[in-house]
């Protein structure tokens, strides 16, 4: 059995896909884990504390400057954590959850052990998108994209080993000119036992205040960028008067920005915030809406939906990385999603709950997580 040092740039305590993927990983592969977590002073359940200096800059660059980057500073500046350099000398293998954790994970590791990176996005792209959003000023945002791009090229030629999460996540680096020479692609998963196809009980639908006689619109997932986005996407189509039968049903921390972009809109939904289980609301609503149109990586949501038996209304880059376009109807402009959606209203063509959970089972944690137990060998 492998005994891996395990550096996290979060707590896991989070909810978010990253997270739900390492609390997986753990879980679920036959390897001793020694997990180092470090995350904001004030950010419970984590075992180390962001150095207070780089705290101090990111606090500037985003008060100041409007840029989130603090990622970008821990990825920029050298900081040793002791107490991961203490794990990594008693374990096999290091390795570091996202680019973010490599340069830390570098500085601590014991040089003879290999060190393996989890690459959960292409992080040039998915800072363009995040300070394009926030509507950061262009010569700001170039310099942050350039920072970023030339730290993937030099931090992720001195891993030994780089696992993707997706192919399109490795052909993107390819294009960047970042190509190394251990690779392997272990998708996102899903828990096919706790998403699953239920009933419509009565009792979800008193739990949630949810209306037996609306057609249900599903959207959920937590506060960020790209599901901002795709909130707005969802009410500019549901705002469509001959859609007056639906209503969006929006679930996790992204339903504050909902709730707020809803009242402005004048569009009526029901926003549920944070939900433990989840697979309850999937029973109750009639299809899951995913309109994304920015992110790297892979969504999570997807799978879930699918697990649950729901037919899917997704854009291309929602279900990117996974293959269920098959299970999907895939939309990607607000014309062909009306459409999609008003034919669901008038017809029968949902898509079969059992061809959505057969897609979704190939796609179990247990199935996929089990590939890092190969790269720890080909590694060691």
């Amino acid at each position: 059995m492998s005994k891996v040092a395990l550096l996290v740039p979060y707590s896991l305590s989070a909810n978010h896909g990253n997270a739900v993927r390492v609390k997986n990983m753990i879980k679920l592969v036959n390897a001793y884990y020694n997990v180092v977590s470090f995350d904001l002073p004030w950010i419970r359940q984590k075992s180390v504390s962001i150095p207070f200096t780089i705290v101090l800059k990111a606090a500037f660059e985003r008060l100041v400057r409007k840029r989130s980057i603090l990622d970008l500073l821990l990825c920029e500046d050298s900081w040793k954590i002791k107490q991961f350099s203490s794990v990594s000398k008693v374990c096999d293998i290091t390795q570091a959850e996202n680019l973010w954790a490599i340069k830390p994970a570098l500085e601590s590791k014991h040089k003879e052990k290999p060190l393996i990176a989890t690459l959960h996005d292409v992080y040039s792209d998915r800072m363009f998108e995040l300070l394009t959003h926030f509507g950061v000023k262009e010569n700001l945002k170039r310099d942050a994209v350039s920072r970023t791009l030339k730290l993937e090229m030099e931090l992720i030629s001195k891993v030994d080993t780089c696992v993707f999460v997706c192919r399109e996540d490795l052909e993107r680096y390819r294009e960047l000119g970042v190509d190394p020479s251990k690779k392997f692609v272990i998708p996102n998963g899903v828990d096919t036992k706790k998403f699953r196809p239920l009933p419509k009980k009565e009792e979800y639908y008193k739990k949630y205040s949810l209306p037996k006689h609306k057609f249900l619109v599903l959207f959920s997932g937590s506060d960020m960028y790209q599901n901002r986005e795709a909130v707005l996407n969802v009410l500019d189509v549901l705002s469509v008067p001959s859609l007056e039968r639906c209503t969006p049903v929006f679930a996790g921390s992204i339903s504050r920005f909902a709730q707020k972009m809803a009242s402005a809109k004048r569009v009526n939904a029901i926003n549920l915030g944070y939900v433990e289980n989840l697979e309850e609301v999937y029973a109750l609503c009639d299809v899951v809406f995913l309109p994304l149109n920015s992110g790297t990586g892979t969504k999570l949501k997807v799978l879930e939906a699918l697990a649950c038996g729901k037919t899917v209304i997704a854009t291309k880059k929602a279900i990117r990385g996974f293959d269920v376009s098959h299970v999907c109807v895939v939309a990607d402009t607000k014309e062909e999603q009306l459409k999609k959606i008003k034919e669901l209203l008038t017809s029968d063509c949902f898509i079969p709950q059992e061809n959505a959970r057969e897609a979704a089972l190939r796609y179990d944690w247990s199935v996929v997580m089990k590939e890092y137990e190969k790269v720890y060998l080909k590694s060691g």
